[in-house]
């Protein structure tokens, strides 16, 4: 039987390392030594249908190039407000620009008028085991305002620096992947709630980056992250279907309160 030859895996190794969202390139994401909220527009930025504002830290981020797609195609402001490192939460964590970050967020959200705030709604260390009180406390303050959010699972962790990985062992090598059992647990923080805000809507796609009962490298012939812990443009761009199916409807929803 002739050997089938797989498709080489995108982006190719000399490329991973840059397969970065936008804001992580073209200064819009903001850097860890600053409180300043940066806001920045993509999409339709005039006459648009809808907004849409991507808040939070870089696990937020790294979804931006999905919610392009969807943003150009279904005429979106798409508002860009992350800063690195720093998450959508009122818990304090030893970052004061981060801190400080927080307590401005809120107001700049409710001045940018979203239809939907897209962030993450949980951690995905192994070590965290709810969903921290900040989150709740911060989406509370959303829901006063009348803004919905898009609160996705937080992507899960590489032990190993993926591309690096990859090129050193390959593809298939058991050295680079690693038990779906040990970086996503089984309960999701979220069910755990009792209460859970009653604006946010919370959607997982972690079956989509870990298909099996393991998490590797190469989904499909796309490299899924371009270090341990972010999603590549490509592979974030393979999720489109998925979350336009959930996040079309849920706007239209919104927009008719």
């Amino acid at each position: 039987m002739k050997k089938i030859d797989k498709k080489p895996y995108l982006p190719t190794a000399a490329n991973i390392s840059d397969d970065k969202a936008l804001p992580f390139t073209d200064g819009c994401q903001q850097n860890l030594d600053s409180a300043e909220v940066k806001i920045c527009e993509y999409g339709a930025t005039k006459n648009y249908d809808a907004t849409v504002a991507l808040v939070g830290g870089s696990h937020s981020t790294h979804w931006h190039s999905a919610l392009l797609k969807i943003a150009e195609k279904h005429n979106i402001r798409l508002v860009n407000m992350t800063k690195a490192g720093c998450r959508l939460s009122t818990g304090k964590e030893g970052l004061p620009k981060c801190d400080e970050w927080n307590e401005h967020i809120i107001g700049k959200i409710a001045e940018v008028k979203p239809d939907l705030v897209f962030t993450t709604a949980e951690i995905s260390y192994f070590n965290i085991k709810e969903v921290p009180q900040g989150y709740i406390e911060q989406f509370e303050a959303l829901n006063k305002l009348g803004i919905q959010v898009f609160g996705v699972r937080d992507t899960p962790y590489f032990r190993n620096h993926v591309p690096r990985c990859i090129e050193e062992f390959g593809r298939d090598s058991k050295e680079c992947a690693i038990e779906k059992v040990l970086v996503v647990p089984d309960v999701t923080d979220w069910s755990k709630l009792k209460n859970p805000p009653a604006n946010v809507h919370y959607y997982d796609y972690t079956d989509h980056i870990c298909p099996d009962t393991l998490c590797r490298p190469v989904i499909g012939n796309v490299v899924g992250y371009y270090d341990t812990g972010h999603l590549s443009v490509s592979f974030v761009n393979t999720l489109v279907p998925y979350i336009e199916e959930d996040l079309i409807p849920l706007l239209n929803k919104v927009k008719k309160k």
